[in-house]
């Protein structure tokens, strides 16, 4: 005859068993291994040089960017706002290759935020957005990093 001495309970009443607390305590350290999967690359930060002759130019390396802002002023605008001067952006990961000159979208890039003129005297800012080439995923899976570079110059 076999008896059965510990009560029916359900099993969301029971209480963890000891394996089941070992697992539990364990999750942090997985959520942050899983965290430093793509650090941040130093080396991958834009360097950006700003030429006016003959036509006023962007540079940076490494070469591969997905946006390019200006701003008016010596500080860069945060997105879409009164600040900013002009805006493009790359169809494909890094497309826009340097040199980039004022006011004109390269090949394979779309102009998101209208050229205004400059200002002859007055300061700007650009700013180069270049994605991680190392990432990988989407949203919560994201390993991607964003590296952005800016230079203020004078508009001639």
């Amino acid at each position: 005859m076999n008896v059965n001495l510990t009560p029916n309970r359900p099993r969301s009443s029971r209480r963890p068993t000891c394996v089941q607390w070992r697992r539990l305590a364990l999750l942090p350290v997985f959520a942050l291994t899983g965290c430093s999967v793509n650090p941040e690359d130093l080396a991958q930060v834009p360097t950006v040089k700003v030429t006016t002759r003959p036509a006023l130019q962007f540079s940076w390396t490494p070469d591969g960017a997905d946006l390019i802002r200006v701003y008016e002023g010596k500080t860069a605008g945060d997105g879409y706002g009164p600040t900013m001067v002009w805006s493009i952006a790359s169809s494909t990961p890094n497309g826009l290759k340097s040199p980039v000159e004022y006011g004109t979208p390269p090949k394979g890039a779309t102009e998101d935020w209208p050229v205004k003129e400059l200002v002859g005297g007055q300061t700007y800012t650009v700013v180069v957005h270049r994605d991680d080439p190392k990432g990988t995923g989407e949203g919560f899976t994201n390993t991607s990093n964003v590296y952005k570079g800016e230079q203020n110059f004078v508009a001639p």
